[in-house]
């Protein structure tokens, strides 16, 4: 029997993921994303009960922050390893307005259902072929309901374009990356970022040693550009359509903005 061929994205997110990226998931970020978050809701749903879908929910760092606050929310992720830290801290801190669903994103089949859909961190674009990021987002029109609203949180891809680079080389493929090497709590972690211009895609490569032995951990995501995401939200029906450059409403989005937040209303 062959062996199951496995996607980058069913396997990378474990406890390896959380301690690589322990200084960069900080309770201030989460703090500040939740913020933005509760403010959005209280400015566009005023005091309403709303239901929230949110999508490639993790460990559930948005989710249970929220569900603290009274808001109903269904977190859907594809770890295994994440869903069941999610649902642990929910039962520990007595949390009864969540629940949390082991679904691929480009198979769930909610029609009509959540005010509000909320996807962060750059948990878009993860898929090789366009059409299964299309898929997605043609699933979140289907699974809000008339007048919900859909916070779709990416990369801004000048950042990355534009990023200043010390001692950048070319691999094999023509391919342009760059190597640095950082210190996260006890770890020391080489990291090797290679920018796929052909795809538009990041490839970002992990080395530490842990117990003698090296780890390689590898993950990447796809660079969209603004107005190409707006085009997919217009096509499929969403109007009103703002992009911001960080968790500030304040803050609308430019080639120097460090984040591209776009937030579309189905009407």
């Amino acid at each position: 029997m062959k062996n199951k061929r496995y996607f980058w994205w069913e396997k990378i997110f474990d406890k390896r993921y959380l301690k690589i990226y322990s200084s960069i998931i900080t309770e201030e970020r989460t703090n500040r994303e939740v913020k933005f978050l509760v403010d959005f809701i209280k400015k566009k749903f005023k005091n309403r009960k709303i239901k929230i879908l949110d999508l490639a929910c993790g460990y559930g760092r948005h989710s249970l922050a929220l569900a603290e606050k009274g808001f109903n929310i269904v977190g859907v992720d594809y770890s295994n390893y994440f869903l069941k830290l999610a649902k642990k801290k929910a039962k520990e801190l007595k949390i009864k307005n969540v629940k949390f669903l082991r679904k691929d994103m480009r198979k769930i089949n909610f029609e009509n259902e959540f005010d509000l859909i909320i996807s962060m961190f750059t948990s878009f674009g993860y898929f090789d072929k366009n059409e299964d990021n299309i898929k997605v987002l043609k699933n979140v029109y289907k699974a809000l309901k008339h007048k919900g609203y859909f916070i779709l949180d990416l990369e801004n891809p000048n950042y990355w374009y534009y990023l200043p680079l010390k001692d950048p080389k070319i691999d094999q493929e023509g391919f342009l990356f760059y190597e640095t090497e950082v210190i996260d709590g006890e770890l020391k972690i080489k990291i090797k970022i290679i920018f796929d211009h052909l795809n538009r895609f990041i490839i970002l490569q992990r080395r530490w040693e842990e117990n003698g032995k090296e780890i390689f951990w590898e993950g990447k995501f796809k660079l969209f550009y603004q107005d190409e995401i707006i085009n997919y939200l217009q096509l499929l029906g969403f109007k009103n359509i703002k992009v911001l450059g960080d968790f500030d409403f304040k803050k609308p989005f430019n080639k120097k903005s460090p984040r591209m937040i776009f937030v579309a209303l189905k009407n």
